[in-house]
């Protein structure tokens, strides 16, 4: 089923190190004398004197309409750290004692940076009222004057803009500067100056290091003004200094700035943008107004933003955007990082550089959607043959360069590649999860095992431990969070209950262990191993394992044998399981009643039960799910089936075998009434708590995708409705009976256009109908029955003791609710993603002991040199190349995208006809492992009659 439910670093002791030590630098610094310094600013405005002027006029009509205040004791110097020209680092205080070493250089580069700065900005205009900032694209040196970059943070009064990484690893975050009362627009002349002052100490050198002889110069050096040599180096480097620039990103402007322009400009919008993995030039946000995504056309428009990140994009002018699919589509360039969402490392290799640069090496990140490092060598291990197969993980510490960042090794080597449990780490540090064990000292604020509950906790609960109720999982499940039972009452009704563990109970809130257990989010689970959000003594605490006293939160629905909820009600209570039945037990129970069970086939049954006691609750179960999941879809919901595949593993853990894995009746037995529960909760947590309700929505199909699709589609005969969930599920389950491999395809095709379920504050939401659930077409909807292995159900399960009274309301804020929910988003993806790589890594560890294997894939996408394709046995997603084929290739748009292939001769050596590929075609396939990489699977195409 599709995923609709079911930090930044600090800085390094170096670098602190390295700005305190500049600063002292400072305090060296030679002065030119005055005679010098008026010289060079007449020189400066005799050079563009119409330029300067307009420009600074035009910057303080800008701060005037934007009303920004960035003027402040602080800020009036710049705060510089070390550049790649190897120019000092400087973070000033501001104070009178500073501010007077900070004069105007001598040196031509620094005057020539002023310049070039103030002539970078191209247009500075006022757009319905809002003002907005156009930057020059064949000058990004707004970094080294007007606006500030990630080396520097020259600040101007009311106007400015940052090139750091937001939140990154070389930033304290966002600020969030309070807006002064409106001042006069200052003088451009004090502008210059001011500008002239703060720049021109860029590249002085300490007065005892200033060159005094012929010897000192570099090889070259002019002597004397006269000398028409430095002239033509003068020429040369600032040529040279315009190619530099078109590698340098342009910088973000300021969270004040951009906060104006989304209010008022309808071209300014915020996302989340997604990053092309087989492309990394390309990116996308979502257009607020449901059409075509904006495009974010190249690394440079990008602007420094990673997978994931929530970034606010200038939408480009008309005669930028791009021809896609018969219309225009959006382009758009990042303008500020809102968010940070992604943590800037990445697991790769390490490589020498070819320019011959010793003190570097290049970190090539696995995923290409992370740029390419510079690493320092003295990191590296000392023996390059010591990083040949070896995977190392890099933070990236600045990025500047469009084609390089710079970075840092975290820690030590990985491991080597093809390793398995090296692989896993490494997917498990891309994916940002947590593997580390809990330190001890945390264990303090939770009892200590075994825990048996004593009579003081037991008070205010219902006592439910002579109960019939049991719990149904995996068949090595060891987190049990949820178990049922079932009793008919004298009126002919069912009293069902759900059982989910009181985690709440042992978790305090605002504990340091409530803290990382809230960092850590949710619970991984990985093809040989689960990494588990709790720490393991807790989590089999709160276990609802058989035989023990558990403490729990109950919810009962009295039900009519047509499926009917008459009432419910909450309550916490204690239960003491009997039994730890897995899907395959219900299931033979459901297929088989009568059947005759032989010991050792059940488990244990605690509490004087017999199987036919539980027998009888799974049948009542049963016959009710089946009524209540009818009527779910027939009410308009929607579920689009996503195969899942399981391994068998030898003791070596290595995979030796694997299927796909069925959902059955029983499956479906405990998914209706965890939904049922969950809705239920749902809904008397927003009618309590209007504002600080923890929920969870889905939103509609992006509709020019889904659109897309069906046109398409329909060119197959395939006919989809897409005006509602329960249409387009009706529609797709008409093809589950024609053919299973096209139903497969059918299936992934019709998850492209969804967009993920996420958690939010009832709060940030003020029309109900963005609160829905899409998937499930119901108004309202949350997670409560896993608490052991999502911290949202811990939210949940905090508001619901306060809704019974077993506390006082939670003491949140809007913005707390917030943050958790956030983090839960990009948590329980992250976990989502480390579960299917660890699927397709020992899917590829079986291709490398087995291979090459011949596999049936059905086509479900068709390009110019190659098709994307699902093998039939797993559903795993490949791209088949034919560019290289030994035959003759052409691709056709015209009608249906298709690739009209001509073999030469067949195994026998007869001529073969045309084959064409087009979508849902069923071809044969080779697979083996990359001879590169060896846990990449690559595909060729076996020719018709091989």
């Amino acid at each position: 089923m599709m995923d609709v439910d079911t930090n930044d670093e600090p800085k390094s002791g170096n670098d602190a190190g390295a700005i305190g030590e500049n600063v002292e630098l400072e305090n060296l610094q030679a002065q030119p004398t005055a005679k010098k310094r008026n010289r060079r600013k007449e020189r400066s405005r005799k050079k563009k004197p119409d330029l300067e002027t307009d420009q600074s006029a035009a910057i303080a009509t800008q701060m005037e309409a934007v009303r920004l205040d960035s003027a402040s004791p602080q800020n009036g110097v710049p705060e510089l750290r070390k550049g790649s020209e190897g120019s000092a680092a400087r973070n000033l205080d501001g104070g009178e004692n500073s501010s007077s070493k900070l004069v105007s250089s001598a040196k031509k580069k620094a005057k020539r940076r002023k310049n070039v700065a103030l002539s970078s900005i191209e247009k500075l205009s006022i757009i319905n009222g809002t003002p907005s900032v156009s930057v020059s694209n064949g000058n990004s040196n707004l970094g080294r004057g007007l606006l500030t970059s990630s080396m520097t943070n020259v600040e101007l009064p009311e106007l400015k803009a940052s090139n750091s990484m937001q939140g990154g690893p070389l930033s304290n975050g966002p600020t969030n500067h309070k807006s002064a009362k409106h001042r006069n627009s200052p003088d451009p002349g004090q502008l210059r100056d001011q500008l002239d002052t703060r720049r021109g100490s860029k590249n002085q050198l300490p007065r005892n290091r200033q060159r005094t002889s012929d010897q000192q110069r570099p090889h070259g050096a002019a002597k004397n003004k006269q000398d028409h040599g430095g002239s033509r180096n003068k020429t040369f480097q600032r040529k040279h200094d315009h190619i530099l620039d078109e590698n340098k990103f342009e910088p973000h402007l300021q969270r004040e700035l951009v906060q104006v322009m989304l209010k008022e400009q309808q071209t300014v919008v915020k996302g989340f943008i997604r990053i092309n993995q087989r492309n990394y030039r390309e990116a996308y946000i979502s257009n607020p107004d449901g059409t075509k995504d904006i495009l974010i056309d190249g690394v440079k428009d990008r602007n420094r933003a990673f997978e994931g990140d929530e970034v606010v994009v200038l939408i480009l002018p008309q005669s930028t955007w791009k021809q896609h699919e018969g219309a225009l589509q959006k382009v758009g360039k990042v303008i500020h990082i809102w968010t940070p969402v992604h943590h800037r490392q990445a697991v790769g290799n390490l490589k020498r550089l070819q320019d011959g640069n010793s003190r570097q090496v290049l970190f090539s990140p696995r995923d290409s959607r992370i740029p390419r490092m510079r690493i320092p060598i003295k990191e590296c291990p000392y023996k390059p043959n010591e990083w040949e197969n070896c995977l190392f993980q890099a933070r990236i510490t600045e990025w500047e360069d469009v084609r390089f960042a710079v970075g840092r090794l975290v820690g030590d080597s990985v491991g080597a590649e093809g390793d398995i449990e090296a692989e896993t780490r490494a997917l498990l540090l891309d994916n940002e999860i947590n593997w580390m064990p809990y330190e001890e000292k945390l264990f303090k604020y939770f009892p200590s095992t075994p825990f048996t509950p004593a009579e003081s906790d037991l008070v205010g609960r219902e006592d439910l431990r002579k109960r019939c109720i049991f719990t149904i999982d995996p068949l090595t499940a060891r987190d049990l969070d949820d178990a049922v039972s079932c009793e008919k009452l004298k009126n002919g009704n069912f009293k069902v209950g759900v059982h989910i563990s009181d985690v709440s109970f042992f978790l305090k809130e605002g504990t340091a262990l409530d803290k990382e257990v809230a960092k850590r989010a949710t619970t991984t689970y990985l093809v040989q191993r689960a990494y588990h959000m709790l720490p393991r003594q807790l989590t089999m605490m709160c276990s609802l394992l058989p035989g023990e006293d558990k403490l729990a939160f109950s919810v009962f629905w009295e039900i009519t044998p047509k499926a009917e909820v008459v009432s419910h009600y909450f309550t916490r209570s204690v239960i003491n399981s009997c039994a730890q039945l897995a899907y395959e037990h219900a299931q033979i129970m459901i297929d088989e009643p009568d059947h005759n069970w032989t010991e050792g086939e059940l488990p244990q049954i605690f509490g004087g039960w017999t199987v036919e006691d539980l027998k009888e609750v799974v049948l009542s179960l049963q016959s009710l799910a089946a009524i209540m999941r009818q009527e779910r879809f027939d009410s308009g919901a929607l579920r689009v089936d996503q195969p899942k595949v399981v391994f068998r593993l030898n003791e070596s853990g290595e995979p030796i075998s694997y299927a796909t894995y069925a959902n059955k009746e029983s499956h479906r037995l405990i998914e209706e009434f965890m939904l049922l529960a969950n809705m239920t909760v749902a809904t008397d947590l927003q009618n309590k708590f209007p504002r600080l309700a923890f929920l969870r929505c889905h939103e509609e199909p992006q509709p020019d995708l889904l659109k897309k699709l069906i046109e398409l589609v329909e060119k197959f005969g395939i006919v989809l409705d897409g005006s509602s969930a329960g249409s387009l599920h009706k529609s797709i389950q008409g093809y589950s009976t024609d053919n299973r491999t096209r139903f497969l395809a059918l299936n992934s095709l019709c998850s492209r256009p969804m967009v993920r379920a996420r958690y939010f504050c009832a709060a940030n939401i003020h029309d109900v109908k963005y609160m829905r659930h899409y998937a499930l077409n119901v108004p309202l909807y949350t997670h409560f029955t896993s608490p052991i292995r999502r911290y949202a159900d811990v939210m949940v399960h905090r508001l619901l003791s306060s809704l019974l009274g077993y506390c006082n309301e939670p003491n949140w804020t809007v913005d707390y609710v917030n943050t958790i929910a956030a983090t839960c988003n990009k948590m329980k993806f992250c976990a989502k993603k480390a579960g299917e790589q660890s699927s397709e890594l020992f899917f590829a560890i079986w291709v490398r002991n087995h291979g090459p294997v011949e596999e049936e894939v059905i086509v479900i996408d068709v390009k110019d040199h190659s098709f994307d394709a699902l093998v039939s046995s797993t559903g795993t997603n490949i791209r088949v190349y034919t560019n290289k084929l030994a035959a003759s290739v052409e691709f056709d748009n015209s009608v249906i995208p298709q690739l009209c292939i001509k073999w030469a001769v067949s195994e026998n050596g007869s001529k073969l006809t045309h084959q064409v590929i087009t979508m849902f075609s069923v071809v044969r396939v080779s697979l083996r492992c990359s001879n590169t990489n060896l846990l990449k699977v690559e595909a060729s195409l076996i020719p018709p009659g091989f």
